[in-house]
């Protein structure tokens, strides 16, 4: 019965996914405000485009060119890089005598789960994401992203999704770190038995994880589509460069991992 139930997620979240692909493809006007490949924003109502972008902070925080955000992806994983790496080092500073003597047991256990999810989640898939970003319009000869918006809201979604990882090394009162592992295996991601598995800290980070994965899910199916819908006249799928191929599969294996992940981290949720 239970089995039944989780395929019925899965299935309906799938369903979900394909329901907002098609409205989006139907109601996104996205030609009238595409930047030019050289650089111009898509900001403005003559003719679609303007010649220069706005500048300073309104810049990084309203653009949709496709280098711009790539290149918020890469700043972005690089802060999440040296906060796992603080992490690590902390841990292995602990290691490198025996017995409890920097750090205590369970903020040792919360560091090595943050740890985990931080470089994977919030390191891993956003640095391919950077390069994604800039270089797969430039290698097909695409103007941009076919759903600029959308990447940049794909962006957007990250650093609310490190803060809730994040939460539990806040002063949040009541609220402490995961110590669960950073694979989240049950029972102790249930919140069940001994320690502080039931805290809300575990809560925020699944939720986290959750923004996470629909930030990947929607990336991937913006690259799917650029792929598919932006490229050159010139560039077959004969000639397409070897990148390229690499971005699309691994955004086909998102599409299918990242739903079922979300879905068994909102069963998750119900459990605890």
């Amino acid at each position: 019965m239970e089995i039944t139930g989780q395929l019925l997620l899965t299935a309906l979240m799938g369903l979900f996914l394909i329901a907002v692909t098609a409205w989006v493809a139907r109601v996104e006007n996205w030609r009238s405000y595409t930047p030019l490949a050289g650089g111009s924003g898509g900001y403005g109502q003559s003719e679609g485009y303007l010649s220069e972008k706005p500048s300073g902070l309104i810049r990084w925080l309203t653009t949709v060119d496709h280098k711009d955000i790539g290149l918020l992806y890469g700043l972005y994983a690089l802060i999440a890089f040296t906060v796992g790496g603080l992490m690590v080092v902390l841990m292995r500073i602990e290691l490198a005598d025996p017995g409890m003597t920097l750090i205590s047991n369970a903020f040792y256990n919360s560091l090595l789960t943050s740890h985990g999810i931080t470089m994977l989640f919030l390191f891993g898939t956003p640095i391919i994401a950077a390069f994604s970003n800039y270089f797969i319009p430039l290698l097909i000869g695409a103007d941009d992203m076919a759903f600029p918006r959308i990447n940049a809201i794909a962006f957007w979604l990250l650093p609310p999704a490190a803060l809730l990882i994040w939460a539990g090394f806040f002063p949040i009162p009541d609220v402490i770190p995961a110590q669960t592992g950073w694979t989240m295996y049950t029972p102790l991601s249930v919140g069940e038995g001994l320690g502080n598995q039931g805290n809300a800290g575990v809560d925020l980070m699944l939720l986290g994880l959750h923004l996470s994965g629909v930030s990947a899910t929607m990336g991937a199916i913006n690259f799917i589509a650029t792929i598919f819908t932006e490229r050159g006249k010139n560039v077959t799928w004969a000639n397409l460069d070897i990148f390229s191929w690499t971005i699309l599969t691994q955004s086909g294996l998102i599409l299918f991992a990242f739903p079922l992940l979300g879905s068994a981290i909102v069963m998750l949720l119900f459990d605890r």
